[in-house]
């Protein structure tokens, strides 16, 4: 009784020993996934500016030792062609690779303001395949100089006959109506500034962003940046503002000119493929004496609240007077 006590405790440990061990990942291969996927080092971007994008992905297992031994990179037009296998942009072919990361974009030269879809294939060392869920990325103006046709907004001194406050020269502000008559498909906000700015549509700001658009080089070059305002707009009346601040561009140590600026644009794409596009241009309107009354990068701003006013980017502002153009 006694010796048969002993196998059957051995032939416990031994199963026992036998499971840990499987757990610890010995065994190789298995189900993985393929996720994170980022087109650079983006989830979704939109407002991409270069002329071969660089994806990633990430494989995924509870597997030790699965690794990638091939990828597929697909890319199409459409969510709808790429989910049928019609990849008429890009189809890098199975790849011998391990890498899973900034891959560079291989096909034909990517259109301005337009929305494409893709997904990877990765087959692991097994000869196992999974497919990601699809993603897209959206291209920006993919121009040198994307707003050498639009006007500049920029104001330095009040309007004639008003005068700043002694010591104060208030941060501009800059507002516009416009009409949106039909059903939006999407809208893009562009847009730049010599300074930083903060812009807002129908009240609302167009991002959770701060000191847009960054710091740089001024008198070399900007770079801008693109919105997706699509459900900023209603049908009807609509208005954007604009705020500017001084940043980086004749504060903090640097001094590129002395008036702010900005310049952008509004693309509003319809149901029915036609648009509509809003410039910074001379229907705009400017406003001198903000609550904003002094603003640093380093040093903060000085706000009087007393200033404000009210509904200034919503459209229907019922008091222009003090607004010119």
């Amino acid at each position: 009784m006694r010796q048969k006590r002993i196998s059957i405790l051995l032939a416990t440990v031994l199963a026992v020993m036998s499971t840990f061990s499987a757990g610890c990942g010995v065994e190789k291969g298995g189900d993985f996934t393929v996720t994170g996927l980022q087109t650079e080092t983006v989830v979704n971007p939109i407002g991409i500016d270069v002329e071969k994008p660089e994806f990633s992905w990430k494989m995924d297992s509870e597997k030790r030792g699965e690794m990638q031994q091939k990828y597929r990179i697909m890319v199409a037009s459409t969510s709808d062609k790429l989910e049928k296998g019609n990849y008429d942009v890009w189809d890098s072919g199975e790849t011998e690779s391990g890498i899973s990361q900034q891959i560079p974009y291989g096909g034909e030269a990517l259109a301005a303001c337009t929305r494409y879809y893709w997904k990877v294939q990765v087959t692991d060392q097994n000869g196992r395949k999974q497919t990601s869920a699809p993603a897209f990325f959206e291209t920006g103006l993919m121009e040198e100089k994307p707003f050498s046709d639009i006007p500049w907004l920029s104001k330095g001194t009040p309007p004639e006959g008003k005068s700043f406050e002694e010591g104060v020269i208030p941060a501009p502000m800059f507002r516009r109506e416009f009409s949106v008559q039909k059903e939006v498909a999407r809208a893009r906000l562009y847009m730049t500034s010599a300074g930083v700015y903060e812009a807002y549509i129908n009240g609302t700001k167009t991002t959770d962003s701060y000191l847009n658009p960054g710091r740089t080089t001024y008198n070399r070059h900007l770079m801008y940046q693109t919105f997706d305002v699509t459900e900023l707009l209603t049908q009807g009346e609509n208005a954007i503002g604009v705020v500017l601040g001084h940043g980086w561009f004749n504060r903090a140590g640097q001094n590129y000119g002395s008036i702010l600026g900005v310049v952008g644009k509004l693309v509003i794409t319809y149901t029915d493929g036609s648009s509509d596009t809003v410039t910074t241009d001379e229907q705009w309107q400017y406003y001198y004496d903000g609550p904003v009354r002094d603003d640093d990068i380093y040093n903060g701003e000085k706000y009087d609240a007393t200033k404000e006013v009210e509904g200034w980017a919503n459209a229907g502002l019922k008091d222009t007077s003090l607004w010119t153009v």
